[in-house]
């Protein structure tokens, strides 16, 4: 659970039982939501899951040809094979045409508006490594 002083810029409530997604995903719906952008949560791109090659994708903004990922250390940082998988997905991704943005959990639990803006407007805060 993430504690008051991690929330310390972020306005929005913890997700309730009916949430889906990670608590730090609500956050970056939260924040999507209140600044009015049209997104899809949870897209399949390339097959999805099915497909050699496809994903699942946190949050697609199709006016901006961006994809937005939430990562978690424990399902993108826990093991090499999970660092490499995600820099495969970030470029068959991109070689599409669109855009991929990573946000680290910790950044958009403690500041979602922030770094949601940040990533609309194309930049990274991401560590290179992905």
């Amino acid at each position: 659970m993430v504690t008051q002083i991690q929330r310390r810029n972020n306005p929005f409530s913890p997700p309730g039982p009916d949430w889906i997604g990670s608590e730090p995903e609500w956050y970056a719906f939260q924040a999507l939501t209140s600044l009015r952008v049209d997104f899809t949560f949870q897209s399949q791109l390339m097959g999805g899951r099915t497909v050699l090659g496809g994903a699942i994708v946190d949050f697609i903004i199709p006016n901006l040809n961006l994809v937005i990922g939430i990562q978690g250390i424990y399902w993108h940082y826990s093991s090499a094979g999970r660092i490499a998988s995600d820099k495969a997905q970030r470029i068959a991704i991109e070689s599409t045409g669109t855009r991929v943005i990573w946000i680290q959990e910790e950044d958009i639990t403690r500041n979602p508006i922030f770094y949601i803006r940040e990533a609309l407007q194309y930049r990274e805060h991401t560590p290179d490594f992905i």
